[in-house]
């Protein structure tokens, strides 16, 4: 009997020393412009805003990816599912960046198939209108990765072919 009240004060313990590290983590974390926090090893990645702690989880679903955007507290606010029923015509997601100001999540993806090896499909998550918006259909097919100079996403979109790309630069503060 002694032995099980002891293992029970042990884990008692442990598991307030750890919710406490968590605390102290995510207190850290929002002075940060990024963190990476992986949730569970090879499944879920979680990207932290400066802007009042929203967190931007990418689920690997397979070789496909689903985006959950949570409030500080856990709250879902919105999903992007990217994923398809055969796991070979979906997407998965390959390079994300919240902006320096923490209101928007930008993200490229890319096909779990294979098709259309080119396209760099982009993403942008606005905080303010809690709504995920297509980079290609206001400006074209993206064909290469993207950089954010503030609010300010720069890429390429392809032109006529693929041997004429078009240089982009798009404010953010449309979808503000």
């Amino acid at each position: 009997m002694a032995r099980k009240l002891w293992k029970l004060l042990w884990s008692s313990l442990a598991l307030t020393v750890v919710t406490l590290f968590i605390l102290a983590a995510e207190t850290k974390a929002q002075e940060m412009p990024l963190i990476l926090i992986p949730s569970a090893p090879g499944q879920t990645k979680s990207y932290v805003s400066a802007h009042e702690g929203i967190r931007a989880s990418i689920v690997s679903v397979g070789p496909e990816s689903r985006v959950d955007v949570r409030s500080s507290s856990g709250v879902l606010l919105r999903r992007k599912d990217l994923t398809s029923r055969d796991q070979g015509h979906g997407e998965h997601v390959d390079h994300l960046e919240w902006t320096a100001g923490g209101r928007f999540f930008v993200f490229t993806t890319s096909s779990s198939g294979g098709h259309q090896p080119w396209h760099a499909a982009t993403y942008c998550y606005s905080v303010g209108r809690n709504q995920f918006y297509s980079v290609d259909a206001i400006v074209g097919a993206i064909i290469s990765d993207f950089t954010l100079r503030g609010d300010l996403l720069s890429t390429t979109r392809m032109g006529a072919n693929l041997e004429d790309p078009k240089p982009v630069t798009l404010s953010l503060h449309r979808w503000r």
